[in-house]
């Protein structure tokens, strides 16, 4: 059997729409949006901004620092080179210095007498007097001194300690010798002890009576 409802259905209400043409619902959405763009905005330039102008500026400094360290870098490059080379002279001057003691033999120093009893001669400097020279170029010996005015009549030599009796042909020669021997490696407490003029017994000629004390350097 067949039936027929003739009853309509009934139609579902319609949605009212604002006046703004836009329901509840997307009003809402659009607000959320808004209030999510100010935020991040906010974010932007409450914490974002600040903090890109910090590390811009670290960065700078950074960049700064390392243009120094390079500079530092180029201009200590050789230093180790230098200091290893200053060294190097060091230990050569030290051994030079031990070689020069080692060559104070009785027959060295013997020639080193002769050497400073000789005209134009010059001692051989200590280390320390080496030195000195080099900013103190006031000798304080006499250039151009005549050793002939000076003249040895004993040398003895004990245990180190020497004792030089000379004649000269004035006090101030006698103080050249003393000074040459002063300057000189192979000496060292260098005293003069004074004399006075005396007569000589064959000639009768009057000369300067002198006594020179100090050490060898064995």
């Amino acid at each position: 059997m067949i039936r027929i409802n003739l009853v309509g259905q009934r139609k579902k209400p319609r949605l009212r729409l604002g006046s703004g043409g836009e329901s509840g619902g997307e009003k809402n959405v659009a607000i959320g949006a808004a209030f999510l763009a100010a935020a991040a905005a906010a974010t932007f330039l409450l914490v974002h901004r600040p903090l890109a102008a910090d590390v811009a500026e670290i960065k700078t400094e950074t960049a700064k620092l390392d243009k120094q360290k390079k500079k530092l870098e180029a201009e200590t490059k050789d230093l180790k080179v230098l200091r290893s080379e200053k060294e190097a002279d060091e230990e050569r001057w030290e051994s030079i210095s031990r070689l020069d003691e080692a060559r104070a033999v009785p027959a060295w120093m013997l020639w080193e007498l002769s050497n400073l009893l000789t005209r134009g001669r010059q001692p051989q400097p200590t280390a320390a007097r080496t030195e000195e020279l080099k900013t103190n170029l006031n000798r304080p010996w006499q250039e151009g001194w005549d050793a002939k005015h000076v003249w040895l009549i004993s040398f003895r030599e004990k245990n180190g300690g020497f004792t030089l009796e000379g004649g000269a042909q004035s006090d101030s020669d006698a103080t050249q010798l003393a000074l040459r021997m002063q300057a000189s490696m192979f000496f060292v407490g260098i005293s003069p002890k004074g004399g006075g003029e005396v007569s000589d017994r064959d000639t009768g000629l009057s000369y300067y009576r002198f006594t020179i004390t100090g050490r060898v350097r064995y």
